[in-house]
C-alpha cells in the first residue's frame, strides 16, 4: 500500500469524526428546540392568542441564525476536505502532523461554534421568558385597571340613578310648595283687602270729619275702626299660631313656629326638621356673618336654615340633632347627639352638643363650647382665620374635626378616631328633633 493511500486510509476516520460531531450538533441542536417548544406549549396554554405573533418572530429569527451557522459549518468542512485532499496528494510523508493539527483545530473551532450557538439559544430562551413574563405582569394590571373602571362606571351609575330619585322627590316637594304659597298669598290678599278697606275707611272718616257736626259719632267710629284692625291683626296671629311647632308626623315642606316674628319655612323628614344639607356644591357657603344669621339657599335643595333660626328652635335645651353622611364611595355615617342647642348671637351663637352616639365616631364634639365664625367674624381660637382658609362658616376651634360648611370643591371633612383617617364626605344633612317627655 502507498504512502498516499495509507494517508488517505488514515483520514478516513476524520470525515466520519466531523459528520459525528455534526451529527451530534444536531441533535443538540434537535433539543434545544424541543425545550424552547416546551416553553412555548406552557405559555400557549395561558396566552396563546396573546403572544402567537411574538413567539412566531422569535422562533424565526432563532430558525435563521441556526441557518447561517450551519452554512458557515458546511464551508468550513469543505475547505477542511480541499486542504485534507491537497496535503496527501502534495507531500503525503511532510505533512500529516500538520493535517493532525490542522483537524484537531477545525474541530476545536467547531466545538466553540457549537459552545455559542448554544449559548445564544439560552439567551434567546431567557429574553422570550422574560418578555414574556413583562407581557403578562402588563395584562395583569391592565386586567386590574379594567376592574377598577368597571367599578367606578357601577358608582357613578348609581349615583345617577340616586340624582334622579332625589329630583323626583325635588319635583314633588316643589309641588307641594307652590300649593302651600298659593294658600298663603290667597290669605295674604284677604288681608290686604281688610287692610285697603279698612285704609279706605280711615281716609272716608278723615274727610267726613269736616262735615260731621257730631264728634262723638266720629269718635265712635274711629273707635270701631280701630277694634275692625286689631281683630285682623288677631287673625293673623291665630293663623300664626296655629302652626306646628315641629315636624312631628309630618313629611316635606312645612311652615313651622318658631317664637316671635314670620313663620319659617322648613323640611321635615320623619319627624325631623333639617337644618342644613350639603350635596353638590351648587349654593355657595362662603358667606357673611348676618347671611349665616338669616340662612341661604333652598330647603328642597343645599341651603343653611340661619344660626337665629336654630337658637329659637334650640332655645329651651330640649333638642337632640342627627347628622347623616355620604362619603365619596357611596358609604352612609351617622352621629347622633342627644343634647344640642344654639346660644343667641350675643354669645356668637355659640354651640352647645353632647350625648354621641352612631357608626361615624365623635367629630362634632370638638367643636363644642365654640362660637361661630364666618368670613366677616372670626370667631375661633386657632391663630389662623379658619373660616377665611376654607371658605365657609362653623363653629371653628383650632380649626376642625369636622367642617360640612366648607367649599365644596375643597372637601368637607369629617374625622374618624377610630381608623385615625379624615372621611371625605360627598353629601351631609343636619336634622334636629325635640326630645319626648322633655319639660
Amino acid at each position: 500500500m502507498s504512502t498516499v493511500q495509507i494517508e488517505m486510509k488514515s483520514l478516513k476516520y476524520e470525515p466520519h469524526v466531523a459528520d459525528h460531531k455534526s451529527h451530534h450538533l444536531s441533535r443538540n441542536e434537535i433539543n434545544e428546540i424541543d425545550e424552547d417548544q416546551e416553553v412555548d406549549k406552557y405559555y400557549k396554554h395561558n396566552r396563546f392568542a396573546r403572544h402567537g405573533n411574538l413567539k412566531s418572530l422569535i422562533y424565526k429569527k432563532i430558525e435563521e441564525r441556526l441557518n447561517h451557522l450551519e452554512q458557515k459549518i458546511s464551508i468550513v468542512s469543505k475547505k477542511r476536505g480541499m486542504i485534507e485532499k491537497r496535503v496527501v496528494y502534495e507531500n503525503p510523508d511532510g505533512h500529516i502532523e500538520a493535517m493532525k493539527n490542522l483537524k484537531e483545530e477545525l474541530l476545536i473551532k467547531l466545538l466553540n461554534v457549537t459552545d455559542r450557538v448554544g449559548a445564544m439559544e439560552k439567551h434567546l430562551k431567557d429574553s422570550i421568558l422574560a418578555s414574556l413574563e413583562t407581557t403578562e405582569s402588563l395584562e395583569t394590571k391592565m386586567d386590574n385597571n379594567q376592574s377598577e373602571i368597571k367599578r367606578e362606571i357601577a358608582r357613578v351609575d348609581i349615583n345617577a340613578a340616586r340624582k334622579n330619585a332625589e329630583l323626583s322627590l325635588t319635583r314633588e316637594e316643589l309641588g307641594n310648595l307652590k300649593r302651600t304659597v298659593q294658600a298663603l298669598s290667597v290669605s295674604a290678599s284677604k288681608l290686604q283687602e281688610k287692610s285697603d278697606s279698612q285704609q279706605e275707611k280711615i281716609a272716608n272718616l278723615t274727610k267726613n270729619i269736616e262735615n260731621i257736626p257730631s264728634l262723638n259719632a266720629t269718635v265712635f267710629k274711629a273707635e270701631n275702626l280701630t277694634h275692625e284692625l286689631e281683630h285682623v291683626e288677631d287673625e293673623y296671629r291665630l293663623m300664626v299660631d296655629s302652626l306646628p311647632g315641629n315636624c312631628d308626623a309630618r313629611d316635606g315642606l312645612t311652615l313651622l313656629k318658631h317664637g316671635e316674628g314670620a313663620p319659617l319655612l322648613v323640611s321635615c323628614h320623619a319627624g325631623w326638621i333639617v337644618v342644613a344639607r350639603r350635596m353638590d356644591g351648587i349654593v355657595d357657603f362662603d358667606r357673611s356673618w348676618s347671611e349665616y344669621a338669616s340662612g341661604f339657599g333652598s330647603p328642597l335643595n343645599e341651603f343653611w336654615v340661619g344660626n337665629e333660626a336654630m337658637h329659637r328652635l334650640t332655645r329651651d335645651n330640649c333638642s337632640r340633632l342627627r347628622i347623616d353622611l355620604t362619603d365619596i364611595y357611596g358609604n352612609r355615617w351617622r352621629a347622633e347627639y342627644d343634647y344640642f342647642t344654639v346660644l343667641s348671637e350675643e354669645s356668637g351663637y355659640q354651640l352647645k352638643v353632647g350625648g354621641y352616639s352612631g357608626n361615624a365616631t365623635d367629630a362634632f364634639s370638638y367643636q363644642n363650647n365654640m362660637k361661630f365664625s364666618a368670613k366677616d367674624r372670626d370667631m375661633d381660637i386657632s391663630s389662623t382665620d379658619c373660616a377665611a382658609n376654607y371658605h365657609g362658616g362653623w363653629w371653628f376651634s383650632h380649626c376642625q374635626h369636622a367642617n360640612l360648611n366648607a367649599k365644596y370643591s375643597l372637601g368637607l371633612t369629617w374625622y374618624q378616631s377610630d381608623s385615625n383617617e379624615w372621611m371625605a364626605v360627598a353629601a351631609s344633612t343636619m336634622s334636629i328633633q325635640r326630645k319626648q317627655n322633655c319639660q
